[in-house]
């Protein structure tokens, strides 16, 4: 996704999954995507870990998508009676460890995966058991969106499938 150097694309790597809900700090790392190579040893360079905390509490999240054209990060939680999603409200430096902002509960329990297409116009979510579909209208937010009734894609249940990425377009 982007991050604080406008066309540099970067990885987002959520360390945020909490079972038993307990964690006072979440953390996401980001750093500038390396170029990859056959054969070639790739080492992260320049993370920076981003330092978040729920508004509300801990819970366990692990599924994560980078707004493309916002460069927000948002966050769904796992065990919740339904799923919330949370957003990080803009790119930081990771000096400070920042409130999370809730913006929507979803109608389902038990996401583990999310992925939002490289345009931004459409977000997946996955349980062990479903793949949700929202469309992102044209000038609508994402918290906007998510509050929409999901489409429900077909689906053949994989044993402990638990992510989920658009292809490359």
């Amino acid at each position: 996704g982007p991050g604080p150097v406008l066309g540099v694309s970067y990885v987002y790597v959520a360390n945020t999954g909490d079972n038993l809900q307990l964690r006072k700090e979440i953390q996401v790392c980001r750093f500038p995507e390396p170029r990859v190579f056959a054969g070639a040893t790739i080492e992260a360079a320049d993370v920076v870990v981003l330092r978040y905390h729920y508004p509300d509490g801990p819970h366990d999240a692990e599924a994560m998508f980078v707004d493309p054209k916002q460069g927000d990060v948002y966050l769904v939680t796992k065990r919740d009676a339904q799923s919330t999603v949370y957003r990080a409200p803009d790119i930081d430096d990771g000096k400070t460890v920042r409130t999370l902002e809730r913006v929507a509960s979803l109608p389902v329990t038990g996401i583990c995966a999310a992925d939002i297409s490289s345009d931004g116009r459409e977000i997946l979510a996955k349980t062990l058991s479903q793949i949700l579909l929202w469309h992102v209208l044209e000038d609508e937010s994402i918290s906007t969106a998510l509050q929409r009734h999901p489409t429900r894609l077909p689906y053949v249940r994989e044993p402990q499938g638990e992510a989920i990425a658009w292809g490359a377009q």
